[in-house]
C-alpha cells in the first residue's frame, strides 16, 4: 500500500567545486541530493556535472540514507 503514495529514494551528500570567473578561484559547495533507488554512488560523480552548470570537479559523494518521496499525483 505504501508504494501507491511513496517512491523509494537515496539521499547522497555531494561536495563539488564550481568554476569561478577568470580572476577567481572556484567555490566549494556541499549539497544533499535525492536520487531514485538504483542510482549508484559512482553514477552521481557523472550526473552532477550533467545537471548543474559550471562544475569543475565532484570531490566527494557519500550515501547518507534512504528515504521516501511523496508521489506528485498525491499532492
Amino acid at each position: 500500500m505504501i508504494e501507491e503514495y511513496w517512491s523509494d529514494v537515496l539521499i547522497y551528500s555531494v561536495e563539488f567545486t564550481a568554476r569561478g570567473d577568470s580572476n577567481a578561484t572556484g567555490r566549494i559547495f556541499r549539497k544533499h541530493l535525492v536520487f531514485p533507488i538504483g542510482v549508484a554512488r559512482e553514477d552521481v560523480f557523472h550526473l552532477v556535472p550533467v545537471y548543474f552548470n559550471n562544475i569543475a570537479e565532484v570531490l566527494h559523494v557519500d550515501e547518507v540514507i534512504d528515504g521516501l518521496f511523496l508521489k506528485s499525483n498525491n499532492l
